[in-house]
């Protein structure tokens, strides 16, 4: 049974200070508009499960976003406890053609990041990534010769990932008993949101980094969806703001369906306290998936030009404040571990 525990302090600052920035009625509207735009997009004859992730979110309960007075972190209220998010996620089931249709298109998109990793990170490195889903990453990563394993609490996309000859563990990173200073760099894309103690998965990435390793983590911005917010809320419809929850919708931002909105500066204060150094957060050219056979033909060359066009006027704004603008909807950050951190 699903338990939900309602806001009380941040998880950031424990700050008890905050105000509502989306009421349950706003999210709801949000939601229902999802529902009935990528029922339009998708082709006819596609079967519902293919809409997970689109319309059908783990986090689609009723609930408000909330806002920390004191370090701007975005927080759904309630959001699920840790022992509910732990049972919800690791009983998250996905359709078998859905993972199948998932997998290219996953792996082709991590394909095109790897040049820019590698002169990070360096050839022939041990990585693990965190939330591995259906293994896009691992197999784009092994195929440039790094040795990749992943860890992911969901048993449905785990086991599909070892379908593909991945090496992917099903549980907790905790659970996993991965031996200390093991892998040059770990990764967390879009599910560090999710993680009910950020401070204890933390801990534990530090301990498995080598000295100097390296760990990216890719989230929504907080501070992107605290500025979209009010412009969602215009009581009288018009097209720019069709536009605008047309483009939260291709982002998966419209209804907020995550638990947290991190912004770059509450991950630049939870990473130093957690041991990280050499903080950079970037704007992120982040394209959720859409399998191309199960919608329009159009719809993918839409969905590719919205979300690229605010992402190059958020660069724009970056470049002209002296890169201190960082508002784009979806955030990278990289840092590396401190060699001189005791716990």
């Amino acid at each position: 049974m699903r338990k939900l525990q309602n806001y009380t302090r941040c998880m950031v600052c424990n700050s008890t200070e905050k105000f509502i920035l989306a009421t349950r009625e706003q999210l709801a509207s949000e939601q229902k508009y999802l529902d009935r735009l990528f029922r339009q997009l998708f082709l006819p004859e596609s079967p519902d499960y293919m809409l997970k992730d689109h319309i059908y979110f783990t986090h689609s309960y009723e609930a408000q976003l909330v806002v920390c007075k004191n370090c701007g972190l975005v927080c759904r209220d309630p959001r699920l406890s840790p022992e509910s998010a732990l049972q919800e996620y690791s009983q998250d089931e996905y359709h078998p053609e859905w993972l199948a249709a998932s997998f290219k298109p996953y792996r082709d998109s991590f394909r095109s990041q790897m040049p820019k990793l590698l002169k990070k990170v360096g050839k022939r490195a041990r990585v693990l990534e965190v939330g591995s889903q259906v293994g896009g990453f691992l197999e784009a990563a092994k195929e440039y010769g790094w040795h990749a394993q992943g860890v992911d609490v969901g048993h449905s996309v785990s086991n599909f990932a070892r379908s593909k000859g991945l090496d992917v563990f099903t549980g907790t990173l905790t659970d996993a008993h991965l031996p200390s200073s093991s892998f040059d760099a770990v990764f967390v894309w879009s599910c560090f949101e999710m993680l009910p103690d950020p401070w204890a998965e933390l801990k534990e990435v530090h301990r498995l980094l080598t000295d100097g390793g390296w760990l990216f983590i890719s989230v929504p911005n907080g501070d992107f969806i605290k500025l979209i917010q009010p412009f969602t809320q215009i009581r009288k419809q018009n097209p720019l703001q069709e536009h605008l929850w047309k483009f939260l919708a291709y982002a998966i931002l419209l209804g907020f369906a995550f638990q947290l909105g991190y912004t770059p500066s509450t991950l630049r204060y939870i990473l130093g306290k957690s041991g990280f150094r050499n903080i950079e957060v970037r704007n992120q050219q982040y394209i959720p998936i859409t399998a191309p056979e199960y919608v329009y033909p159009w719809v993918i060359r839409e969905k590719s030009r919205y979300l690229k066009s605010v992402h190059y006027l958020s660069e724009i704004f970056y470049y002209i404040s002296l890169c201190t603008f960082i508002k784009g909807p979806w955030i990278e950050v990289s840092c590396r571990k401190n060699i001189d951190t005791i716990w």
